[in-house]
């Protein structure tokens, strides 16, 4: 997660919680390191959270116009 240079504290996006960008850059840098959208697994397992709750989050940040996502098709997810 990106941090603020002056305090150190994480940056959090505008109408996002801490967690909700926590996700969202994880997606980010998956999706460079590996050329391809990341599985929820594998969201979750980088920040050790359930996969139920990166879904939950990747909803949110769906309807929120972060990323998009076909619910009814693997490694969907698209950083708008």
């Amino acid at each position: 997660m990106d941090r603020c240079p002056t305090c150190g504290k994480p940056k959090v996006r505008i109408g996002l919680t801490e967690k909700q960008t926590e996700i969202l850059t994880t997606i980010k840098k998956l999706i460079k390191d590996n050329g391809h959208s990341p599985s929820f697994r594998e969201i979750a397992e980088v920040i050790g959270k359930q996969k139920s709750h990166v879904h939950r989050v990747v909803v949110i940040l769906s309807e929120r116009g972060y990323v998009q996502h076909t619910p009814s098709k693997d490694r969907s997810l698209v950083v708008l």
